[in-house]
């Protein structure tokens, strides 16, 4: 079900009891083993943690965007 929200705090108010309890749960386990710098946001109308631009290495095939679905991590 896709929800209308534009920060994390807004989606996950929207979500009924019990898959609200397991988001909250999934995120601390998320929060806990990603590293420093990466930032949370609304993408794709679902919670989405990503790599800030400043994050990527100038020498390091540095593209906008990368080349792999959603699906794929």
């Amino acid at each position: 079900m896709n929800y209308e929200a534009n920060t994390p705090k807004e989606y996950i108010a929207q979500l009924p009891t019990e898959r609200k309890i397991a988001v909250e749960e999934l995120r601390i386990v998320i929060k806990k083993n990603l590293p420093k710098g990466f930032k949370k946001s609304i993408n794709y109308k679902r919670l989405d943690y990503c790599v800030p631009d400043l994050k990527y290495l100038k020498g390091y095939a540095y593209k906008r965007k990368l080349d792999m679905d959603k699906s794929c991590i």
